[in-house]
């Protein structure tokens, strides 16, 4: 369909357009309302080389070089632990992954869920459980206590980040699709009608009469001897009158004489 008739349609049932636009809006207000919108945290966890490598410089930011490897593979074993299980029955989703764009041994924890509550209480889950993770793994390949790696969080977020994306997603995807329904239907609507209006103008049309200037010509046509019989039809001939006795010659009749 057209701009231009499109525009006649808008026009001719304008009412029917309205209710369409109503009921659209009306639409996605309630799927505004059934998503809902994504809260995120934040939190970075840097890991902290033991005393017996920091030594008499007692500086450990000096000595982080090489813990990428320890970064790595702490945040892939708290990714598949059982604690994603309890991140998951909050109804959020996580990522734990070590910082690419910093040389630093630091790891990211990102919490996304419908909530603030439950983004921030899966955050704080994540963030316990990296100490314990981190010296599980220690021990497993048999690291002495004195000579394993703590964990210290260097930041996070406050309050969780709001993204209203998906919301405005939804409103437009059932708005666009709520307002091509309507223009169909008032589309269809309109075309059925004025078939049912021009079936009612043709019923009550009068049946076509002959006009005066017709009528002329066809008496004019009888008088020229011109027959208006129909193509197709017999012509019979006038029948013969019989025609009337001679009449007597003058001066009475031949027996008179």
């Amino acid at each position: 369909m057209s701009f231009s008739a499109l525009v006649l349609l808008a026009t001719r049932r304008w009412y029917l357009v309205v209710t369409g636009v109503l009921v659209s809006f009306g639409l996605a207000f309630l799927a505004s309302l059934q998503v809902s919108p994504q809260y995120t945290t934040v939190a970075n966890v840097v890991l902290i080389p033991p005393p017996t490598i920091v030594g008499d410089a007692r500086n450990p930011y000096l000595t982080m070089g090489g813990l990428e490897a320890a970064a790595d593979v702490t945040a892939t074993s708290l990714a598949g632990s059982e604690v994603q299980e309890e991140v998951a029955a909050l109804g959020a989703s996580s990522t734990v992954v070590r910082d690419a764009n910093s040389s630093a041994p630091i790891i990211v924890v990102t919490v996304v869920a419908g909530s603030a509550e439950a983004a921030q209480q899966g955050l704080e889950l994540l963030v316990d459980n990296v100490p314990r993770v981190l010296t599980r793994e220690q021990a497993t390949i048999g690291v002495v206590d004195r000579a394993q790696l703590t964990s210290r969080v260097i930041a996070t977020t406050r309050s969780p980040e709001v993204s209203r994306s998906p919301q405005l997603r939804a409103v437009i995807v059932v708005l666009a699709a709520s307002l091509a329904f309507s223009m169909g239907l008032v589309a269809l609507v309109d075309r059925r009608l004025r078939r049912r209006g021009e079936a009612i103008s043709e019923a009550a049309s009068p049946a076509p009469t002959t006009s005066v200037a017709d009528a002329r010509v066809r008496v004019r046509s009888a008088g020229r001897g011109q027959s208006t019989a129909r193509p197709g039809a017999v012509v019979r001939p006038p029948s013969r009158l019989p025609r009337p006795p001679p009449a007597p010659p003058p001066g009475g009749s031949a027996e008179a004489r």
